[in-house]
């Protein structure tokens, strides 16, 4: 580049650079947003379990908490044991 001082070659190419870097960053931010948009449409999933959507029990991760179904009888529990009482007669034929 005959009667091209350095310094305004110099400056021409760092022009270059800044802009060819200016449309990296872009194209980044582009990946970034698509990315985030994945992440947070993944977590929405993994937040989902019988309870709170449409899908049966038995698609619920087994390594997932662990909820213990509410005991559902207000009732206390008796004192006798089930079964024939001792010392009763018995029923064989």
């Amino acid at each position: 580049m005959a009667g091209v001082s350095p310094r305004s070659c110099m400056t021409m190419t760092l022009k270059a650079v800044v802009l060819e870097l200016r449309a990296v960053i872009a194209d980044l931010r582009k990946v970034v947003e698509s990315q985030a948009v994945t992440i947070e449409e993944l977590q929405r999933e993994l937040g989902r379990d019988s309870s709170n959507s449409s899908k049966p029990p038995s698609l619920d991760s087994v390594f997932g908490e662990q909820t213990k179904p509410c005991d559902r009888s207000s009732r206390e529990r008796g004192k006798r044991r089930a079964g024939k009482r001792p010392g009763g007669e018995s029923s064989t034929m």
